[in-house]
């Protein structure tokens, strides 16, 4: 009986949660790059003052130019955390910069105005078919257009590990290294491009 209380109470958080995200309500949590919390103006049934997520005008300016990087000139998490890193860019928690991190942002739909409801406690679930999103985005935390978003989203999977294999995919060329052709050369049985390992 104590087991199926359980399940029932943590359906209801989830159903909880999936409607405050339709709603466009932030759910808690650790607050993304580029936001801060303020205060709503809204009271949850223990009549909690519920936070709502803004903008930090400083932080949005590295996110947007993460976006860039990564859709204009085609880099990946590594090469724009060492960017960062380079210019002296602190990251959230004052450190440096990883890729991990990097990945993370470029997937999360936040940046393009929607808060989602079924991402793991690392940011995403591998399969994005299971997220939540508001019904239509919020432009006053919107920071990155859904065209661009949209593109570099597009740009990760292409490149995961998992669609690698799909040589029937478009693939996108390595953009940095130290061989003559790199990114021209391909493997003629798998279509995955030329790398090195030291």
């Amino acid at each position: 009986q104590s087991s199926g209380e359980s399940l029932k109470t943590a359906m209801r958080v989830s159903e909880s949660h999936k409607q405050m995200v339709e709603n466009g309500l932030f759910r808690g949590g650790s607050c993304p790059y580029g936001y801060k919390l303020i205060k709503s103006g809204l009271t949850n049934k223990k009549e909690k003052e519920l936070l709502k997520l803004a903008i930090d005008e400083k932080q949005a300016e590295v996110v947007k130019e993460i976006y860039k990087l990564a859709y204009d000139e085609l880099m990946g998490g590594l090469r724009i955390a060492n960017t960062l890193n380079d210019k002296g860019v602190p990251s959230k928690t004052g450190g440096k910069w990883n890729s991990a991190v990097i990945n993370v942002m470029l997937r999360n739909p936040i940046y393009k105005g929607y808060i989602t409801f079924g991402k793991n406690s690392n940011g995403l679930r591998t399969d994005e078919n299971e997220w939540i999103l508001a019904d239509k985005p919020d432009h006053d935390i919107q920071i990155i257009s859904e065209e661009v978003w949209n593109r570099v989203f597009e740009i990760k999977k292409s490149n995961s590990p998992k669609n690698k294999k799909d040589n029937e995919r478009k693939r996108y060329q390595t953009t940095k290294g130290k061989l003559l052709l790199v990114g021209m050369i391909k493997c003629g049985h798998c279509g995955s491009p030329l790398t090195t390992t030291y």
